[in-house]
Protein backbone atom coordinates (compact mmCIF):
# COMPACT_ATOMS: atom_id res chain seq x y z
CA UNK A 1 0.00 0.00 0.00
CA UNK A 2 0.74 3.30 -0.37
CA UNK A 3 2.11 5.97 1.85
CA UNK A 4 1.41 9.46 1.93
CA UNK A 5 4.83 11.23 2.85
CA UNK A 6 6.06 15.03 3.07
CA UNK A 7 7.37 15.75 -0.14
CA UNK A 8 11.32 16.74 1.71
CA UNK A 9 11.34 13.85 3.45
CA UNK A 10 11.05 12.02 -0.20
CA UNK A 11 14.15 10.78 -1.63
CA UNK A 12 15.75 12.02 -5.02
CA UNK A 13 14.24 9.26 -7.94
CA UNK A 14 11.89 7.10 -5.29
CA UNK A 15 9.47 5.01 -6.67
CA UNK A 16 5.86 7.05 -6.85
CA UNK A 17 2.83 5.76 -6.74
CA UNK A 18 2.22 6.33 -10.22
CA UNK A 19 5.15 4.50 -11.35
CA UNK A 20 4.78 1.28 -9.16
CA UNK A 21 3.81 -0.97 -12.03
CA UNK A 22 6.90 -0.59 -13.62
CA UNK A 23 8.65 -2.46 -10.30
CA UNK A 24 5.56 -4.61 -9.39
CA UNK A 25 6.58 -8.35 -9.05
CA UNK A 26 10.28 -7.68 -9.30
CA UNK A 27 12.47 -8.75 -6.93
CA UNK A 28 14.45 -6.70 -4.03
CA UNK A 29 18.45 -6.80 -4.03
CA UNK A 30 18.16 -6.03 -0.24
CA UNK A 31 15.42 -6.24 2.20
CA UNK A 32 13.21 -3.46 3.28
CA UNK A 33 11.78 -2.00 6.52
CA UNK A 34 7.49 -1.05 6.65
CA UNK A 35 7.21 2.30 5.37
CA UNK A 36 10.92 2.14 4.06
CA UNK A 37 10.60 4.88 0.53
CA UNK A 38 11.08 2.11 -2.09
CA UNK A 39 14.16 3.52 -4.57
CA UNK A 40 14.70 1.97 -8.36
CA UNK A 41 18.59 0.89 -7.04
CA UNK A 42 16.66 -1.77 -4.74
CA UNK A 43 14.58 -3.67 -7.43
CA UNK A 44 16.38 -6.09 -9.33
CA UNK A 45 15.94 -5.97 -13.45
CA UNK A 46 13.57 -8.43 -14.96
CA UNK A 47 16.32 -11.18 -16.74
CA UNK A 48 13.65 -12.65 -19.01
CA UNK A 49 14.83 -16.09 -17.67
CA UNK A 50 17.82 -16.06 -20.32
CA UNK A 51 21.14 -16.49 -18.75
CA UNK A 52 22.61 -14.29 -21.78
CA UNK A 53 20.87 -11.52 -20.42
CA UNK A 54 23.36 -11.36 -17.76
CA UNK A 55 26.38 -11.27 -19.13
CA UNK A 56 27.29 -7.12 -19.52
CA UNK A 57 28.21 -6.29 -23.40
CA UNK A 58 31.82 -6.85 -24.16
CA UNK A 59 32.12 -9.62 -21.65
CA UNK A 60 31.39 -13.36 -22.18
CA UNK A 61 30.59 -16.01 -19.82
CA UNK A 62 33.37 -19.46 -19.49
CA UNK A 63 32.18 -22.26 -18.13
CA UNK A 64 35.38 -24.47 -16.56
CA UNK A 65 35.29 -27.80 -15.05
CA UNK A 66 36.16 -27.79 -11.23
CA UNK A 67 37.18 -30.21 -8.31
CA UNK A 68 35.95 -30.17 -4.58
CA UNK A 69 39.16 -28.27 -4.07
CA UNK A 70 38.86 -25.88 -7.09
CA UNK A 71 35.76 -25.11 -6.02
CA UNK A 72 36.62 -24.24 -2.70
CA UNK A 73 35.10 -27.28 -1.19
CA UNK A 74 31.87 -26.68 -2.43
CA UNK A 75 31.70 -23.10 -1.15
CA UNK A 76 31.76 -20.78 -4.21
CA UNK A 77 28.40 -18.81 -4.78
CA UNK A 78 27.25 -16.48 -8.15
CA UNK A 79 28.30 -13.72 -7.46
CA UNK A 80 31.68 -14.71 -5.34
CA UNK A 81 35.10 -13.00 -7.05
CA UNK A 82 38.04 -15.43 -7.75
CA UNK A 83 41.11 -15.38 -8.78
CA UNK A 84 42.36 -17.88 -11.11
CA UNK A 85 46.33 -20.00 -10.35
CA UNK A 86 47.59 -21.92 -13.10
CA UNK A 87 49.95 -24.82 -12.64
CA UNK A 88 51.77 -26.51 -15.73
CA UNK A 89 54.95 -29.02 -15.78
CA UNK A 90 56.81 -27.32 -18.29
CA UNK A 91 58.05 -29.93 -21.42
CA UNK A 92 61.33 -31.89 -20.90
CA UNK A 93 64.20 -30.96 -22.91
CA UNK A 94 66.77 -33.04 -23.70
CA UNK A 95 69.40 -33.53 -21.53
CA UNK A 96 68.39 -31.91 -18.47
CA UNK A 97 66.26 -33.18 -15.74
CA UNK A 98 62.18 -32.83 -15.32
CA UNK A 99 61.48 -29.02 -14.34
CA UNK A 100 59.37 -29.12 -11.51
CA UNK A 101 56.24 -27.94 -11.79
CA UNK A 102 55.36 -23.77 -11.95
CA UNK A 103 52.01 -22.15 -10.49
CA UNK A 104 51.57 -18.29 -11.38
CA UNK A 105 48.61 -15.80 -11.20
CA UNK A 106 46.24 -16.25 -14.29
CA UNK A 107 43.70 -14.24 -13.91
CA UNK A 108 42.91 -12.21 -10.66
CA UNK A 109 39.14 -10.45 -9.62
CA UNK A 110 36.71 -12.87 -12.11
CA UNK A 111 33.09 -12.87 -10.82
CA UNK A 112 31.54 -16.00 -10.51
CA UNK A 113 28.32 -16.17 -12.96
CA UNK A 114 27.17 -19.63 -12.22
CA UNK A 115 28.01 -22.93 -10.38
CA UNK A 116 27.12 -25.98 -11.74
CA UNK A 117 23.23 -24.29 -13.35
CA UNK A 118 22.81 -22.65 -10.11
CA UNK A 119 22.37 -18.77 -11.17
CA UNK A 120 21.49 -16.77 -7.75
CA UNK A 121 23.50 -17.01 -4.66
CA UNK A 122 21.50 -19.96 -2.68
CA UNK A 123 21.58 -17.26 0.77
CA UNK A 124 22.24 -20.80 2.88
CA UNK A 125 25.20 -20.27 4.92
CA UNK A 126 28.45 -21.37 2.93
CA UNK A 127 28.97 -25.05 2.41
CA UNK A 128 25.24 -25.79 2.14
CA UNK A 129 25.52 -25.16 -1.47
CA UNK A 130 24.16 -28.06 -4.16
CA UNK A 131 27.51 -29.61 -5.37
CA UNK A 132 29.02 -28.77 -8.80
CA UNK A 133 31.48 -29.67 -11.16
CA UNK A 134 31.44 -26.59 -13.34
CA UNK A 135 31.66 -22.77 -12.41
CA UNK A 136 30.81 -19.94 -15.16
CA UNK A 137 32.63 -16.62 -14.80
CA UNK A 138 33.06 -13.13 -16.41
CA UNK A 139 35.53 -12.83 -18.86
CA UNK A 140 36.51 -10.52 -21.95
CA UNK A 141 37.34 -12.30 -24.78
CA UNK A 142 41.46 -12.40 -24.56
CA UNK A 143 40.96 -13.59 -20.91
CA UNK A 144 38.75 -16.35 -22.79
CA UNK A 145 41.29 -17.41 -24.47
CA UNK A 146 43.66 -17.53 -22.38
CA UNK A 147 41.73 -19.92 -20.10
CA UNK A 148 40.91 -21.92 -23.01
CA UNK A 149 45.10 -22.23 -23.57
CA UNK A 150 45.28 -22.92 -19.90
CA UNK A 151 42.80 -25.30 -19.24
CA UNK A 152 44.22 -27.61 -22.07
CA UNK A 153 47.84 -27.22 -20.98
CA UNK A 154 47.91 -27.07 -17.47
CA UNK A 155 45.56 -27.12 -13.80
CA UNK A 156 43.54 -23.82 -12.40
CA UNK A 157 42.86 -23.49 -8.67
CA UNK A 158 40.64 -21.22 -7.87
CA UNK A 159 40.89 -19.19 -4.93
CA UNK A 160 38.15 -16.94 -2.96
CA UNK A 161 38.31 -13.02 -2.86
CA UNK A 162 36.22 -10.83 0.11
CA UNK A 163 33.54 -8.97 -1.80
CA UNK A 164 35.50 -5.58 -0.71
CA UNK A 165 39.26 -6.73 -2.05
CA UNK A 166 39.77 -5.59 -5.82
CA UNK A 167 42.83 -4.88 -5.67
CA UNK A 168 45.42 -7.04 -7.99
CA UNK A 169 47.12 -9.42 -5.80
CA UNK A 170 51.10 -9.12 -6.41
CA UNK A 171 52.50 -12.84 -6.96
CA UNK A 172 54.75 -14.46 -9.19
CA UNK A 173 55.95 -17.64 -10.68
CA UNK A 174 56.49 -20.15 -8.06
CA UNK A 175 57.91 -23.57 -8.12
CA UNK A 176 59.09 -25.92 -5.45
CA UNK A 177 62.77 -25.27 -5.32
CA UNK A 178 61.96 -20.85 -4.96
CA UNK A 179 59.06 -21.99 -2.31
CA UNK A 180 61.69 -24.10 -0.19
CA UNK A 181 64.35 -21.59 -0.72
CA UNK A 182 66.68 -24.08 -2.73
Amino acid sequence: PARSLPAEFVPGGAVRPEAFEQVAGARLSQSMRSGEPLLPALVEQARDGVFSTRIRPGIRAMTIQVDEVNSVSGMLQPGDRIDLMFSVRPPSVAGRAQADELTAPLMQDLVVLATGSQVLASGEPSGIGRPFTSITVEVSPEQAQRLIVAQRSGRLTATLRHPDDRAPAQAGVLDAERRLGV
